[in-house]
Formats: structure tokens, C-alpha cells, sequence
């Protein structure tokens, strides 16, 4: 298929902390989506989504982000085959490439984490 391009845009909430690894840095990121069902009641569903950012830019981000941090990432779909006990399992993340902050932490948390 020629002219595909992979490429994922989330708007979404951190879910937890995020955590730095040795190759970069390790994020859940929250979405919600709603919608009208075939019995045309409205329904929310949320979705969690593990994104990776790798380099300089994991550095930094690490310093800034936390839980309930509002941002947009903008990144590709990596694909890994694990396998466990002979049993093949798929397991997909974003790997991002720009990262750009909404509202930041509360003042509150970060004079708990200055001490």
C-alpha cells in the first residue's frame, strides 16, 4: 500500500507518573471516548494507551509531568510479539515523537516533591 502513513495524534490525561527507563521514558495516557449506542443511550469509554518517549526530550519531560497532566502526543504505532509459556501476544505502543503540555501540575504537588 503506497501513501500509508502510521501516525497517531492523542489528546488525553496521564493516568499515573510517568516513569523514566533505561531507554527513555515510559507514559499511560488516558482518552475517553462517548458515543450513542444502538439503543441510542449515551456511553463513555475510556481507554489507556502506553506511550514511550526515547532521547533528550524524555530528560525533560520527566522533570515536568505527573499524574493528571493534560497533554497531546503526537508519535507512531510500534508493535512487539511477546511470548509466554508458547503463547504469542501482541502488545502495542505510541512511540511519540512531539510532546505538548496542557495544564501543568497543581502548585500543591510539586512544593510536596521540592523538599
Amino acid at each position: 500500500m503506497t501513501g500509508s502513513d502510521n501516525r497517531v495524534v492523542l489528546l488525553g490525561k496521564l493516568a499515573v507518573d510517568p516513569v523514566k527507563t533505561s531507554t527513555g521514558l515510559r507514559m499511560q495516557v488516558v482518552t475517553n471516548h462517548s458515543f450513542l449506542n444502538s439503543k441510542g443511550v449515551r456511553e463513555e469509554r475510556e481507554e489507556q494507551h502506553d506511550v514511550c518517549v526515547e532521547g533528550s526530550r524524555a530528560e525533560g519531560l520527566s522533570r515536568v509531568l505527573c499524574k493528571g497532566a493534560f497533554l497531546l502526543v503526537e508519535g507512531h504505532l510500534v508493535t512487539r510479539v511477546v511470548e509466554s509459556n508458547g503463547e504469542k501476544g501482541y502488545f502495542t505502543t505510541i512511540t511519540a515523537v512531539n510532546v505538548i503540555l496542557g495544564e501543568r501540575c497543581g502548585a500543591e504537588r510539586r512544593q510536596g516533591e521540592v523538599s
